[in-house]
């Protein structure tokens, strides 16, 4: 697959023998796909095994993702056991999640929740409204934070987790995210990024009985 750049390597803000928290980097894939880009699930297995001189192959396991062309907070399990438990909080509804993006228009109100149905288009890799019997319930809270020049700030709290339900509910709202042509931006962005960062993540550590946030 041709880049126009290459992204930049991740950067990890919290690490203990359960888990590790990084910065994904705008236009790496968070898990290996089919572009065989350099991943974040392979950049952190590589550290693991070089920083800790582990032989043979390194446990990494996935709770959650972002789309590849956003940035922002990604978590991953170091064992089976905080990777079993982590999966259980993210389908409980018990990981918190808030994302910060920059839109293309501004919504008709400066803050609601939003109730979409979506259905995935497998071949275009993208979702789409429809009925609610043929969909999954994507909810989410959205608020804007400051406007200039026909570009808002929206600060959104989704409250399921669909795929591409952020980028989905923005279009919905007649504000699609700068640089998602997918969901009605006009223009791309020159490093094919959108505009969209996952600013805030929070869970109850899964060994240890102490809250965790990181913004």
């Amino acid at each position: 697959m041709h880049k126009l750049t290459e992204p930049l390597g991740p950067k990890i803000i919290y690490e203990d023998n359960q888990l590790i928290i990084i910065i994904k980097p705008p236009c790496m894939p968070s898990v290996p796909d089919g572009s065989k880009d350099p991943s974040a699930y392979d950049w952190i297995k590589s550290y693991i095994k070089e920083s800790m001189g582990k032989p043979g192959n390194v446990f990494l396991g996935t709770f959650q993702r972002l789309d590849r062309p956003a940035s922002g907070i990604l978590a991953f399990s170091r064992t089976s056991k905080s990777a079993k438990r982590m999966t259980d909080k993210m389908k409980a509804g018990r990981i918190k999640k808030a994302y910060l993006a920059l839109t293309e228009g501004r919504p008709k109100k400066n803050q609601g929740k939003a109730t979409l149905w979506l259905c995935k288009d497998k071949k275009r890799n993208m979702v789409h409204l429809c009925r609610a019997d043929q969909g999954l319930k994507a909810i989410s809270e959205w608020k804007v934070l400051m406007c200039n020049n026909g570009n808002c700030l929206v600060l959104v709290h989704p409250l399921t987790g669909r795929p591409h339900q952020v980028r989905a509910t923005l279009s919905a709202l007649r504000a699609p995210i700068m640089g998602d042509i997918k969901y009605g931006a006009k223009h791309p962005l020159k490093d094919r990024s959108i505009a969209l960062h996952a600013a805030m993540l929070s869970f109850n550590h899964p060994t240890q009985k102490k809250g965790m946030a990181f913004l």
